[in-house]
């Protein structure tokens, strides 16, 4: 036993020996003889560089005044050598080591018109007294391309100060009426929020509209469309102009690049089932779902967060508020609550509680009241109902952050549907 405890010891003493030797092989070849960090070359003889414009024009682009800059993978990637495309050396010199090159189309701002940000890196290696090719080197869109458009019926009601003021991150650009432009963000992290706030006059009407988007990714491009919903039933509509109180929807579409659709192949359509049809004279019944309770935003899609704008005051509260519809009568409404921020949500439990049916409140019936919210006899059996939270959109701009609103109406035949009103503040 102590024979083979030896042997061990010794095979572990000769392959630290080895790792010694390797290490201080591989430091001797990073140095000259005299001490001095050896070298070897960089070379651009060959070197293409490629940008990928599919997501923007696809119209060829000029790569001669592209920077391309060196840094050293060793020293906190710090910059070591910068030139424009135009006047790359054929070769050059780099102390040995590992190292990054970057290609990039201007110095990015945190937003421009028509001034798309392109971007490519990879690494390579130095070793002494060697040439490193640097062959291809692809550019690809990092900023987020971001359009404004107005549905044709909605921007014949456009006044001609009419804006679309569209914010990501630390940038913002001001769209103004029928600007068609492409606007150009930085995109500061893997999903940012867009936020959409379009202001000025319709069809007389002074109008503001701040909508937000999560889930923005760098390299994308993103529609923001404004239109009519002409199922309204607030429209004026006999003359083709519509007041105010119809619905302007906003949407933040995302554009897909490069989806092919075969010509040549032919739409499936299903033939009809051998099954029996309903007799003459006898009702099917609804179609699955055809009944259920309902949520939906007033003004806006409930599936997209809301933006709360500065400027909310409790003089001034954004108007932001739920229709909830059932045939078969409200039976329950559940409310969840949820918050980023941790004093929001501390403050609530403590005054009301994060979670409650308002439908049998209990003793929280007077704080739901107080702040506007239907509850008791308001709600049950009711086929519709407003659930309002304007009154204290203002209170939620103190607490920075995304609230989380989670709706349930379950009808008196059992059927339940459920939504998350989504507030946003910052």
């Amino acid at each position: 036993m102590k024979k083979l405890t030896y042997i061990l010891i010794l095979i572990g003493s000769l392959f630290a020996g080895l790792s010694a030797c390797d290490r201080e092989n591989l430091d001797q070849a990073k140095e000259d003889p005299d001490g001095e960090k050896a070298e070897g070359q960089l070379s651009f003889a060959s070197l293409d560089l490629t940008v990928d414009v599919t997501v923007t024009t696809r119209a060829a682009v000029s790569t001669d005044n592209y920077i391309i800059a060196v840094y050293d993978r060793e020293d906190d990637d710090q910059l070591v050598v910068s030139w424009t495309y135009s006047e790359l050396p054929e070769i050059f010199s780099l102390k040995v080591g590992n190292y990054s090159i970057a290609a990039y189309s201007h110095e990015e701002l945190p937003a421009e018109f028509e001034n798309p940000f392109y971007y490519g890196t990879q690494d390579f290696v130095i070793e002494k007294d060697k040439i490193t090719e640097i062959e291809t080197l692809e550019c690809v869109l990092t900023s987020i391309m971001v359009t404004v458009e107005y549905e044709e019926e909605l921007a014949a009601l456009l006044g001609s100060d009419v804006v679309a003021t569209v914010t990501v991150g630390a940038g913002t650009l001001a769209y103004e009426n029928q600007d068609s432009r492409a606007g150009y963000f930085q995109s500061e992290a893997e999903s940012n929020l867009l936020t959409a706030v379009l202001t000025g006059t319709v069809d007389g009407e002074e109008v503001h509209i701040s909508t937000g988007f999560p889930n923005v990714k760098a390299g994308q491009h993103r529609i923001v469309k404004y239109s009519l919903d002409t199922t309204n039933p607030g429209g004026n509509g006999e003359d083709g102009s519509v007041g105010i109180s119809i619905r302007i929807d906003v949407t933040c579409l995302l554009v897909e690049e490069d989806i092919v659709v075969d010509p040549g192949e032919e739409p499936i359509i299903e033939e009809p089932g051998d099954g029996e049809e309903p007799g003459d004279g006898e009702d099917p019944g609804p179609e699955p779902g055809e009944n259920e309770p309902t949520i939906a935003g007033n003004g806006f899609d409930i599936h997209e967060p809301v933006l709360i704008p500065e400027g909310t005051t409790e003089a001034n509260p954004y108007p932001v508020s739920v229709t909830i519809e059932a045939e078969e009568g409200i039976a329950h409404l559940h409310l969840k609550i949820e918050s980023t921020n941790t004093q929001f949500y501390i403050v609530i439990d403590e005054i009301l509680s994060t979670e409650f049916d308002l439908a049998y409140p209990g003793d929280l019936g007077e704080a739901v009241g107080s702040l506007g919210l239907p509850y008791g006899a308001e709600v049950i059996d009711a086929t519709s109902v407003n659930f309002d939270v304007t009154d204290f959109t203002w209170l939620l701009v103190g607490f920075p952050g995304t609230h989380t609103f989670e709706i349930t109406v379950v009808d008196n035949a059992g059927q339940q549907t459920t939504e998350s009103l989504v507030l946003i503040t910052q």
